[in-house]
């Protein structure tokens, strides 16, 4: 996965010339998407984002292929997301290709919850999503993945 985010970033950033519109644009889609997240749920915000052909990869399973079949997939539990949960996400930066038709960001997610056992529960990562204009001219998800395996966040005093 790492190295598909990587080839992703060197296409982008290959372009020669600076595309007219500034890829803050996806950073604030980005931030929004991760809003949303909070205040209607990870799937309810997903639904409002994906394009039809979009595609997710995930650490622990095979590529899952459509807009329907990631929300079925999310909706039924892939990752396992358990009542209490809250996925939040901040990107680091961002980049839209010269055509000004597709862009990608990353960044840092925090995945919080409370297991079954009550006991609180978080996880961080990395993600890259790959965004696409389309023909109303509206940023879509096209590809998103993660990675999970960083150490919590510290604690704030």
């Amino acid at each position: 996965m790492r190295a598909l985010a990587t080839t992703m970033a060197l296409i982008l950033m290959s372009a020669p010339a600076i595309c007219a519109e500034p890829a803050d644009v996806l950073v604030k889609a980005e931030q929004a998407f991760s809003k949303r997240s909070v205040e209607v749920g990870f799937v309810a915000a997903m639904s409002e984002v994906l394009a039809d052909e979009a595609v997710v990869l995930q650490d622990g399973s095979k590529p899952v292929v459509g807009k329907a079949a990631v929300l079925k997939a999310r909706a039924e539990g892939w990752p396992p997301f358990e009542a209490k949960a809250v996925l939040t996400w901040e990107p680091s930066a961002a980049t839209i290709s010269k055509s000004g038709d597709l862009g990608f960001t990353f960044g840092l997610y925090t995945f919080a919850y409370v297991a079954k056992d009550g006991t609180p529960k978080s996880a961080r990562g990395s993600y890259a999503t790959v965004w696409k204009k389309n023909a109303a001219g509206t940023w879509k998800v096209v590809l998103d993945t993660g990675t999970e395996g960083l150490e919590p966040s510290p604690a704030k005093n």
